[in-house]
């Protein structure tokens, strides 16, 4: 027993126009699906009526109007988050400030921790002995020198 293709559901007739290797069916109704399984051209529907030219203006009016609207919006939305990260941003640096402060105070100090202590650069934080010359874990001497993004690592001393 076939089915009519009036008896298929969409679905369906998809699925017979993709195992035919059919173009342009994904968006079609059911009738213009059914002329193109039956190898019909495919005809835009005559029963709409044409819109007058004044009418087709005021409905692209209106689009642009409300896109207009919801762009204005999204702008907001945009300009009230870039605001608060410009605030958590400032609130940061006043944070880093302070640490750096502490840390300038602390000087070159000798750091505890295993990270300085299992290996042959000197036991302190190259960033905070910066232009020092201290003698490394391996016994030898060690400058801290910084790169061009200002960031101070330990490297052999020829002296």
């Amino acid at each position: 027993m076939t089915k009519k293709l009036e008896d298929l559901t969409v679905p369906e007739l998809k699925a017979k126009a993709r195992t035919k290797r059919l173009k342009g069916y994904s968006n079609m109704s059911k009738r213009r699906l059914i002329n193109l399984l039956r190898g019909k051209k495919p005809s835009k529907s005559r029963s709409r009526k044409r819109k007058s030219k004044r009418s087709r203006k005021s409905k692209r009016s209106r689009k642009s109007k409300r896109s207009r609207k919801s762009k204005s919006r999204s702008r907001k939305r945009k300009s009230k988050s870039r605001s608060r990260k410009r605030k958590s941003k400032s609130r940061s640096r006043k944070r880093k400030s302070k640490r750096s402060r502490k840390s300038k105070r602390k000087g070159c100090t000798e750091q505890p921790s295993s990270k300085y202590s299992n290996r042959p650069s000197p036991p302190y934080s190259a960033n905070e002995c910066q232009g020092m010359i201290r003698i490394g874990n391996d016994g030898k001497a060690y400058a801290s020198t910084g790169n061009r993004n200002g960031v101070h690592t330990w490297k052999l001393w020829k002296g």
